[in-house]
């Protein structure tokens, strides 16, 4: 399942590089309502699943991981852009799209692929939501990538070869927690939940909290529910 969902954010990501033609069809109310959706399904997984599978094994350890990859999300979306998602929706001008920016994208990417190792060990239904959040937002990142860096000056090969490096970096991130993640003792799993719990904390309130008061898109609310909702439907199928 974890190949899968690995190889369906790189498949993505690629056919979103190849839609800036069809630049209409991405505008800034869906681009908000598709993260709205990722949101609801990240806060849902990390809150539901794997936050307290994270507890269970050793609370202490699981808080501290938790809150240092909330605070190095933090640290890293402030000196370099890391979601372009983000970029894209907020409009953002404070990341100049440059080699500080390909840092930032890529270690994105690889702590996607991180969490995703880490996703398997809550179980298969917090795999596949956790899959399905960072497959919404690998298709958006292929569209944006295009987009910001062609304006940028970057080639067209150059922005191919970026997108494959994104959906690269992902699966390296997921083979590398994937490989080990089943033979860990309960310290190092508490600490490989906790760490995802906290990325995902922060990835989905940072998708929704910018725009709560200043974009009154009632559909926003409604995409953040259904993701929450198919989260709750998983359990109740996978049961």
């Amino acid at each position: 399942m974890l190949i899968l969902i690995v190889a369906l954010a790189f498949a993505v990501t690629m056919v979103g590089g190849f839609l800036p033609a069809y630049a209409s069809l991405f505008t800034h109310a869906r681009m908000s309502r598709a993260l709205a959706l990722r949101s609801g399904l990240l806060l849902a997984v990390a809150f539901g699943d794997v936050l307290p599978e994270a507890w269970s094994a050793d609370p202490r350890l699981a808080g501290a991981a938790a809150f240092a990859a909330f605070a190095l999300c933090y640290a890293a979306e402030y000196f370099a852009m890391g979601d372009s998602c983000h970029e894209a929706v907020e409009d953002c001008h404070s990341h100049a799209l440059g080699a500080a920016a390909l840092v930032g994208i890529l270690a994105h990417s690889f702590v996607d692929g991180i969490n995703l190792g880490a996703a398997r060990l809550a179980g298969v239904h917090t795999l596949i939501a956790a899959g399905g959040a960072v497959i919404v937002c690998h298709f958006a990142d292929g569209f944006t990538l295009t987009t910001l860096f062609s304006r940028s000056g970057f080639s067209r090969a150059a922005v191919v070869g970026l997108l494959a490096s994104v959906g690269l970096t992902t699966a390296a991130g997921a083979f590398v927690t994937g490989s080990s993640a089943s033979g860990l003792a309960q310290g190092p799993t508490s600490m490989l939940l906790g760490f995802a719990g906290g990325c995902f904390v922060y990835v989905g309130a940072a998708d929704i909290l910018p725009r709560l008061h200043r974009d009154r898109d009632p559909a926003a609310l409604a995409f953040f529910g259904a993701g929450a909702a198919a989260m709750a439907g998983l359990h109740v199928l996978l049961r």
